[in-house]
């Protein structure tokens, strides 16, 4: 059993926090020791201190590389999340000495960024002039790891695993719709309403993976009695779908903001039929153990606010 104060009484140091969250994600000693800038011998030393300090074996040495044991997959998000807590501390510093209002890190999916969270900025940026907002994409698991190390505050979007995840507040916001997209001039254009099944005639640009988008459409397929034919491109790429488009016979689905804002243009169209509503819902998520600064509390007031305002109007 480790004493409340180990970290002090063996002098763990940071850089044995970054060396388990490289080996962790690298699996491999010379490459983690060129990531660190530092020799595998070196490396080595101190994986070993840290072993000795835990009294555990953290990874299992492979012909290969490495294999993390159970301890190491136990600890390792800790790791991480001091390793964010301090680099958001450095932020805050910088805020300090720069007279700005802090910094808020968002996660967000392209369901989010087309209208609702362009509002939310300028809203939070009329409430709060000197704050910094950044927003970073990605897949979820990116995401919710980033979100985990503290380095994101937020997270914002559709998010299909996001129920029954420990330690995550999940705040509900409204069903977004979606809408099939096709380009200008598509034959499907040509009948006034669109039946599922008709949809399924024609190849589609899918989602990739296994996200809530892809799983939405699939359920529609099977509704409509069978794919559609095999096209082979899965890209979640708005912009490069509907160059796809405009030079294919394909279809896509987008969300209807997005849709909506690329139709007005006349970059695509919309065809005209009512989806099942089976995408999901926009969430936030944060952290229930992260204590929340003001401008974060604010950032919230914000998101419900813009959400209920948007939600009645345009995306319900």
């Amino acid at each position: 059993m480790l004493r409340e104060d180990w970290y002090l009484r063996d002098r763990l140091k940071l850089r044995h926090l970054q060396i388990l969250v490289t080996l962790a994600s690298v699996r491999n000693l010379s490459q983690a020791a060129r990531l660190l800038h530092t020799t595998q011998p070196a490396l080595s030393k101190a994986l070993g201190e840290l072993e000795k300090m835990l009294g555990v074996n953290l990874f299992e040495r492979l012909p290969k590389g490495l294999a993390p044991t159970t301890h190491c997959l136990g600890i390792v998000e800790r790791a991480r999340e001091v390793l964010g807590s301090l680099g958001r501390m450095r932020e805050d510093l910088d805020a300090v000495d720069t007279g700005i209002d802090g910094v808020i890190n968002i996660g967000a999916n392209t369901s989010a960024t087309a209208l609702l969270l362009p509002h939310i900025i300028l809203r939070i940026k009329s409430l709060l002039p000197g704050v910094t907002v950044r927003v970073h994409d990605g897949a979820f698991e990116d995401l919710m790891a980033g979100l985990r190390a503290n380095r994101l505050d937020f997270l914002l979007g559709r998010f299909h695993s996001a129920e029954h995840l420990d330690n995550v507040e999940n705040i509900g916001l409204f069903n977004i719709r979606m809408v099939a997209v096709c380009a200008n001039g598509h034959p499907i254009l040509k009948r006034r309403r669109v039946t599922l099944a008709q949809l399924a005639q024609w190849p589609w640009i899918l989602p990739p993976g296994d996200g809530i988008t892809r799983r939405g459409l699939e359920l529609i397929f099977m509704e409509a009695g069978g794919a559609p034919p095999r096209f082979g491109v899965e890209c979640a790429s708005v912009l490069a779908n509907m160059v796809i488009m405009q030079n294919s016979r394909a279809l896509a689905v987008a969300a209807l903001p997005t849709a909506t804002l690329f139709a007005s243009s006349g970059q695509l169209s919309i065809v005209p039929v009512t989806l099942p509503p089976v995408f999901g819902r926009i969430s936030l998520l944060h952290l229930r153990d992260r204590p929340l600064h003001a401008r974060d509390r604010l950032f919230l007031d914000c998101v419900q606010n813009v959400s209920a305002q948007l939600g009645e109007s345009y995306l319900r």
